[in-house]
């Protein structure tokens, strides 16, 4: 006996090791495909592309992963993987997508090894795991790379899930401490993974454990109360990014019928490789209204309960499936408008719940019947043959998630009434060059749905790229008689008449972004540079001096300074020579040669009597000889000419101040000091 059992033992490790191989070639035969896919302008833009907290791979990028939420979520463990791709090598995104499917066939391998340990049943466990790995339904998880955090928390979940099975039949404490910690990854991958905590009674259930037994409850304790944590770091993560989640536009009844309806979907879809979207919108988003099959759909809860009722009867592998399957859905239903986002419904939220309704449907199969129950050659080509039709169908289901464009041509091609759908493919071939195409679908979507504000703006700015400019005047004009109070289309209407040298509407255009923000400094900036451009010079300084200290309009006003001189310059070459006279003097000023520097300063101003810093200088050379009431006047004049450069208040103060005019000083001190200068306390101390 003590001879048999090694040799049974290793059969058995080499068996499982046979078909995880299985499973693993024949997934990668439909899946492959997946890890040439591309960047989607569908969240990848955010999570991929955009994202800092993925870029670099260090102990500081690594806390703010820990300790901050991202897209309103706390998923650390699924950005810290996606950071690791970056270092595998030169082609990051071939990285996420390749690192993507290995989750999906380790997860196909797990889903075999638990249902194996579960059922002691080889033909039911291979098949159901290999129809997860090849099953369309499951293709957005694995070819979508924002969609990391699916496959890579049901890995962590599958693992917890097979500790706590050896748990639950040997109660032996290390598994079930590794089931725990299994269970935090999860949770750290996706908040999702609360689930587990009712998935390991239904286990529990399997395994005949006894529910009267306090033990069978304290023993999850510590995992309610973890469960419990996350659920309030994803509450607290969602409220911060989106505040308050109702985002639809339907009452409890009618989202009650959407969920039924979610639900039923997701059953059908499962079972019968059909009707699969990239995008699933709500109906009233594409000019519908909820119809007799959402309506009917509510119907299909009661024969949900009447099987699962059966199940739990009479046959416990029917009842875990059907369990399995509402547990992972259920919260994805969105009939509290949880998970958020603009849609009904997505495929990847029946990712797991998948491997449940296919356990429950291949159970029923090998019942009816028994002679596939044993691996033998009928079984495995009955099996073949439905993993080759859902391996072709997920093939081409792999081609719409390789690039923007085909994403959305798939929504197109189910909602063709729905803008959303053109709108991103427009960007999407925006993107790849192909500004025909993505022409063609903003001007369609401007037909289909005139109050979609977005494609009046995407196609102004293609007009605008494309140097067509009357087009783009054309557009943004109707854009905005339509929505007069978007700000995107205001700021780029500004730039648009701009370019046309229609300084009018650019103004008006400017005007009202200014009433509409009266806060934003860099709405007076381009006012001010606009009247500039118009001649309207002194117009412009004033509004720009009227700005508290701001940097880029202290810029401006010396860039518009230099360009006034120039054009001083262009009229009086002779004026081009001043600057070399200008630092002389300037020189000979600080050498203590005064007299000299005066007498340079005076030529300057015969020569450009607007030259402020001419003016500001003598009068510095003037206080340096204690001749403050000339200094004073030199100061005035010059801020006259220019009363933008703050540092002359400053000198003028100091002036009034040695003069005793106290008043007057301290006006001016304060002035400096409102413009930024660093006043010292004690001047302004004395002042009222």
């Amino acid at each position: 006996m003590s001879k048999t059992k090694p040799i049974e033992l290793k059969r058995s490790r080499n068996v499982r090791l046979l078909y995880s191989l299985a499973i693993v070639f024949f997934g990668l035969m439909f899946t492959y495909s997946a890890v040439k896919g591309g960047l989607l302008n569908y969240d990848d833009e955010r999570y991929i592309a955009g994202n800092e907290l993925i870029e670099n791979l260090n102990f500081k990028t690594i806390q703010k992963q820990f300790t901050s939420f991202f897209d309103g979520h706390y998923h650390p463990l699924s950005l810290l993987s996606l950071a690791i791709d970056g270092q595998i090598g030169g082609d990051t995104i071939r990285a996420h997508h390749t690192v993507n499917l290995l989750f999906h066939l380790a997860n196909g391998v797990l889903v075999f090894l638990f249902l194996q340990r579960l059922t002691q049943r080889d033909m039911l466990s291979f098949g159901t795991a290999l129809l997860f790995v090849v099953h369309p339904i499951n293709v957005e998880s694995y070819a979508w790379m924002t969609e990391r955090k699916n496959v890579q928390y049901s890995f962590f979940f599958l693992l917890s899930m097979i500790n706590y099975l050896k748990y639950s039949k040997t109660e032996e404490k290390k598994s079930l401490l590794l089931s725990y910690l299994w269970a935090v990854l999860s949770l750290l991958s996706k908040a999702q993974a609360v689930v587990l905590l009712p998935v390991f009674f239904v286990i529990d259930f399997l395994q005949n454990r006894d529910f009267k037994s306090p033990r069978t409850y304290l023993e999850k304790l510590p995992a309610l109360l973890l469960f419990l944590s996350f659920l309030w770091l994803t509450s607290a993560a969602q409220e911060e990014t989106w505040g308050e989640l109702n985002n639809s536009n339907y009452t409890q009844v009618d989202k009650l019928f959407l969920a039924s309806h979610s639900f039923s979907s997701y059953f059908v879809k499962t079972l019968i490789p059909i009707g699969y979207s990239a995008y699933y919108p709500y109906p009233n988003d594409h000019g519908l209204e909820l119809n007799f099959l959402h309506y009917a759909s509510i119907l299909a809860l009661p024969l949900f309960i009447f099987l699962l009722w059966r199940g739990f009867k009479s046959n416990s592998i029917q009842f875990f499936g059907l369990s399995f399957f509402l547990l992972n859905v259920v919260l994805l239903l969105k009939f509290l408008d949880v998970p958020f986002g603009n849609y009904q419904m997505a495929d990847r939220y029946v990712y797991l719940a998948s491997i449940g309704l296919l356990l429950f449907i291949l159970d029923i199969l090998l019942k009816k019947f028994p002679q596939f129950e044993r691996i033998n050659q009928n079984s495995l080509l009955g099996l073949a043959a439905i993993a080759f039709l859902f391996g072709f169908i997920s093939k081409e289901r792999i081609k719409v998630w390789n690039n923007s464009q085909a994403l959305w041509t798939d929504v197109i091609q189910d909602y063709p009434s729905y803008g959303h759908a053109y709108n991103m493919r427009a960007l999407g071939a925006l993107a790849s060059g192909d500004f025909k195409a993505a022409k063609r679908d903003f001007e369609f979507l401007m037909e289909i749905d005139p109050d979609f504000e977005e494609s009046y703006l995407n196609l102004a700015i293609l007009n605008y790229r494309s140097n067509r400019l009357s087009e783009a005047v054309r557009v943004i004009e109707k854009g905005i008689a339509l929505f007069p109070e978007n700000i995107q289309l205001l700021e780029a209407a500004y730039t648009i008449f701009n370019k046309s040298k229609d300084s009018n509407k650019a103004e008006s255009a400017i005007n009202t972004l200014i009433r509409l923000e009266p806060e934003n400094s860099k709405r007076t900036l381009m006012k001010g540079q606009l009247l500039f451009e118009k001649g309207e010079k002194e117009k412009a300084r004033e509004l720009l001096s009227a700005l508290p200290n701001l940097e880029e309009a202290n810029l401006l006003l010396k860039e518009w300074d230099r360009l006034d001189r120039l054009d001083r310059i262009e009229q009086n070459p002779s004026l081009a020579d001043l600057d070399s006279k200008f630092n002389q003097a300037s020189e000979l000023g600080k050498k203590g040669n005064y007299a000299e520097a005066q007498q340079l300063f005076d030529e300057i101003l015969q020569l450009d009597p607007t030259n402020a810093r001419a003016y500001l200088n003598r009068g510095s050379n003037y206080a340096f000889q204690r001749k403050f009431k000339e200094a004073v006047n030199d100061y005035l004049k010059g801020i006259e000419l220019n009363p933008n450069e703050p540092i002359a208040y400053f000198l003028l103060a100091t002036a009034y101040n040695d003069l005793g005019d106290k008043v007057n000083a301290c006006i001016n001190y304060k002035y400096a000091a409102t413009k930024g200068v660093k006043v010292d306390p004690s001047l302004l101390r004395n002042c009222p």
